[in-house]
């Protein structure tokens, strides 16, 4: 072999080594799906929901998906409705072309002898194809097949999907929706979490992807004569809407390129908390309702819908302050309630008002104030939890913990999230409380209730947020990496906790308690909590600076819970690997070349 060819190899190692580098991760991609179950909430024994599964592929293996299986949690009891009634649809929508591809219905033929009749188009509706009298446990339609096992008490249900023809397969364009019709499903006898399943496949000893969704039964305990109402109204989406249940409407506004076309809104209003457990110190005003909408000129585009709800006929009897009200949604993904966008209180019209870009539960919510200590010596009030008025897109994670207070003396909280940087809060308050939560709420950037960015070198935005107002003091312990303070050449005498206070930003008093390998230890005091920020103030303030004590802007309360979002991860392990191991070979290779070409000169 020549020095040519020998000089060539490190060139080709390492062009091979950029291009597995590129490749890997590409074959790397999730393949997966995302599933959406509707109604999130609803009442126990009810047989008035039209449940719905929607199916969001986020990738597909090659090919698409042929088969599909919908698992019915246990409990759920299945009715085929009178003749002539629809048991369910199926849809898959075109998100290219803004429009349902296949569409399957399904009408009850016979409840006797369980047939139904089965109505498909493959052609975006153009034509339909009408196959009678199949029985509900294994209908066949073109070279398609759906198979329905019942639910029992103990066991679950499926529904299980092969698409034959022209009625598959999915791919990454489409979006799959399956309705089970009003009065098909009576819903499980006790309250509870019920999680829904669909798997997706590509053959069927192909690899399952599988996608969950959870749906949340209340019992049905208040005695109203109706617990909710459901209405199917049409109207051209580029108009507002009113409902006419709990003096409730939705106004939708149409995306550019979208004109008036019909779409049905269903609404149901919950008398009793739907998600009892899950408010973290809010109170509520019995004012709850999902909202579900199929318009199919709104698939896989984004809209605006303003929601707007009075509470009028509750001013009297109001626990909440009016001006501490907020319309949250409840995000089924995390759990945890979320105040609407550009959300709000009228006072005058008694009303409350958010934006929504999608529909989902949502409740009328409010933090109840601590009313004021009874006097004598040893008296005590009940605490409160915090809420916070942070935009929940702006936080990154939060914590929060409840303890007693004991007049004047140091109460102890200690937090564990790596996101915020604080490790304890030490508070003593002024008087006996029960029950008051401390809040860290982590930030992604400045906090949207302060009108400036914190000044220096920002380590963390935090909020800092407390369940009463009777703080005699409180001590902050916070840690900062050593590896940030020699990137930014900042002193430890520069860090500084700065607070604002409404206007602007105070560097508050701020101390070096230890120092490890990896962390430098602070410890700052304050007499009150608010908008925080972490920061090096090199050369801007002096060493010491005494406590902020002047009158803070309190954030107004619009949400209880906070949605944390996942930081984008490092690339797996044994990917990481295989590209540093073949990059060192490259390396190694052009070396040991290079080396044998001087020695042989």
């Amino acid at each position: 072999m020549n020095n040519k060819s020998l000089r060539s190899i490190p060139v080709f190692l390492i062009l091979f080594s950029i291009l597995v580098m590129m490749v890997l991760p590409a074959m790397a991609e999730e393949i997966g799906i995302k599933i959406s179950i509707k109604p999130s909430s609803t009442i126990a024994n009810s047989t008035d929901d039209a449940y719905s599964a929607t199916m969001d592929p986020k990738s597909v293996p090659g090919g698409g998906f042929y088969f599909l299986k919908v698992t019915i949690p246990a409990g759920y009891e299945y009715i085929l409705p009178a003749s002539g009634k629809t048991v369910g649809t199926y849809t898959m929508f075109n998100k290219t072309a803004h429009s349902n591809q296949v569409i399957i219905k399904i009408i009850s033929n016979d409840t006797t002898a369980e047939t139904v009749d089965v109505k498909y188009s493959t052609d975006y509706g153009v034509t339909y194809s009408i196959i009678k009298n199949q029985s509900i446990y294994n209908m066949v339609f073109g070279a398609s097949t759906l198979k329905l096992t019942e639910p029992t008490p103990t066991t679950p249900g499926y529904l299980n999907i092969s698409l034959g023809g022209n009625a598959g397969p999915i791919l990454e364009q489409n979006e799959v929706t399956l309705i089970m019709a009003e009065g098909t499903l009576r819903n499980p006898a006790d309250p509870g979490k019920y999680t829904w399943y669909l798997e997706a496949k590509s053959s069927p000893t192909g690899t399952p992807y599988t996608g969950h969704d959870d749906v949340r039964i209340i019992k049905n305990g208040k005695s109203h004569a109706k617990h909710f109402d459901v209405f199917d109204v049409h109207h051209p989406v580029d108009a507002s809407l009113t409902l006419p249940s709990g003096s409730l409407t939705v106004g939708i506004t149409a995306p550019p390129g979208v004109g008036a076309t019909d779409f049905a809104v269903s609404l149901r209003n919950f008398d009793e908390d739907p998600i009892p457990d899950e408010k973290k110190g809010a109170e509520s005003l019995s004012r709850f309702m999902f909202i579900g909408v199929d318009a199919p000129a709104l698939r896989g585009i984004s809209f605006t819908a303003r929601i707007n709800v009075s509470y009028a006929s509750v001013l009297s009897s109001l626990t909440i302050p009016e001006k501490n009200l907020r319309l949250y949604r409840f995000n089924d993904s995390s759990s945890e309630w979320e105040p609407t966008l550009n959300g709000g209180v009228d006072t005058v019209n008694k009303i409350v008002y958010g934006d929504v870009t999608g529909f989902s539960t949502f409740g009328v919510l409010g933090a109840v104030e601590t009313p004021p200590a009874t006097s004598g010596a040893g008296s005590s009030t009940g605490g409160g939890g915090v809420i916070s008025a942070e935009p929940y897109e702006n936080i990154l994670k939060s914590e929060s913990y409840e303890k007693d207070f004991i007049a004047n003396t140091p109460v102890t909280y200690k937090f564990s999230a790596t996101e915020h940087g604080i490790y304890e809060i030490a508070v003593a308050g002024s008087e006996n409380e029960n029950d008051i939560a401390v809040r860290i709420e982590a930030l992604k950037g400045t906090s949207k209730l302060a009108a400036a960015s914190a000044p220096g070198t920002v380590y963390k935005n935090v909020n800092i947020l407390a369940g009463t107002k009777k703080i005699k003091e409180a001590f902050i312990r916070f840690k900062v990496e050593n590896s940030w303070l020699d990137s930014n050449n900042l002193a430890v005498s520069d860090v500084k906790m700065v607070k604002w206070d409404g206007s602007k930003w105070n560097p508050i008093e701020t101390t070096e308690l230890s120092k490890d390998a990896s962390y430098t230890y602070f410890e700052a005091k304050t007499d009150s909590f608010s908008i925080w920020a972490i920061a090096g103030l090199k050369n801007e303030v002096s060493a010491a600076e005494p406590s902020v004590t002047q009158p803070e802007a309190t954030p107004a309360v619009t949400t209880p819970a906070v949605t944390q979002t996942p930081s984008a991860g490092a690339p797996p392990v044994n990917l990481a690997t295989i590209m540093v191991v073949i990059v060192l070979i490259a390396i190694v290779a052009v070396v040991y070349f290079k080396r044998k070409e001087i020695f042989k000169k």
